[in-house]
């Protein structure tokens, strides 16, 4: 038991690496108004919606960590930490629903989209492994979070060569 709340807490720890990453992606970007419609023909909606989103993922990864970081066996806890969860889900969803994205926006997007699929999996099987108290899973799952901040560093590197 010991080591799959260890494992926690190094997972929470990723979580916080996530939002020095995000904040770096969309510095100097003061658009963050959530988009009403995730069609984005144009840079500035893409950008904006992307911002939305960062915005979004910051808070849920900050309340991610503190949640992984201070392990509770406890029914608020529990609640907490679901709803955490489900809002990374519903946020890999609107990731997924975003069309029309614009030409010069395409690498950022894959990369993006690559890092979606890690968060996807860390959202679809972390509430079991914590469950579980899951070592073993907790730390593959800390690899899928470790795998989609670096898919996000590449975005941004990628936003910034975008003019």
């Amino acid at each position: 038991m010991k080591k799959g709340l260890k494992a926690l807490f190094v997972l929470g720890t990723i979580f916080i690496s996530f939002i020095v990453i995000m904040s770096a992606m969309f510095s100097g970007s003061d658009d963050t108004k959530a988009s009403e419609t995730t069609a984005v023909s144009d840079t500035s909606s893409y950008r904006t919606e992307i911002a939305s989103q960062s915005a979004q993922m910051t808070d849920i990864f900050t309340t991610l960590s503190t949640q992984m970081s201070n392990y509770s066996n406890t029914t608020e806890w529990k609640v907490d930490t679901a709803v955490a969860i489900q809002e990374l889900r519903d946020l890999v969803d609107q990731a997924n629903s975003i069309k029309n994205v614009p030409a010069e926006y395409k690498e950022v997007h894959e990369k993006y989209m690559q890092a979606m699929e890690q968060y996807e999996i860390v959202a679809d099987q972390l509430p079991t492994a914590i469950d579980n108290l899951d070592a073993n899973q907790i730390n593959i799952l800390s690899a899928n979070m470790l795998q989609g901040n670096e898919y996000l560093t590449q975005a941004t590197q990628e936003m910034k060569n975008v003019k």
